[in-house]
């Protein structure tokens, strides 16, 4: 049960504090300074407005996860075309350098598709994990438990 001595807007701002991701520790304090409660009982007064209100909390705090989840997805997406682009165009120089006939040339394709090869390959699996990452983090928030 809620603490009757709390104002109204205290539970209030402890609900939107809550679900914008401020610390129990600061919300307490804060309840602490502002009502004359003890520490104990400020964070049982905070236990029970999580308890009492956890749906709302987390409804709240929905569209900034989400959105925060989509562009991490969106920007894996972007680095993994980049990536992607960057294998193809590094497979096309060392398959030009197997079919030149001058060596200096050859050796040149080579190097170069090597190089962005390497680099490609490494910016592959970060891409991979934010687009999953970010996908799984929307997908949370969006289909209910």
């Amino acid at each position: 049960m809620i603490n009757p001595r709390v104002p109204p807007e205290i539970q209030n701002e402890v609900i939107r504090g809550l679900s914008r991701g401020r610390s129990r520790e600061d919300l307490i304090l804060s309840i602490c300074e502002r009502t004359r409660l003890d520490w104990p009982a400020a964070e049982t007064f905070v236990d029970d407005i999580e308890a009492e209100h956890g749906a709302e909390i987390e409804t709240r705090a929905t569209p900034i996860l989400t959105a925060l989840g989509g562009l991490i997805a969106l920007a894996g997406l972007v680095l993994l075309a980049a990536s992607m682009t960057g294998v193809f165009i590094s497979l096309q120089s060392i398959f030009a350098g197997f079919q030149t006939n001058h060596i200096i040339h050859s050796v040149g394709f080579l190097a170069e598709g090597g190089q962005i090869l390497n680099i490609s390959l490494i910016l592959l699996p970060l891409a991979l994990g934010m687009v999953i990452g970010g996908g799984m983090g929307i997908y949370r928030r969006i289909v209910p438990k």
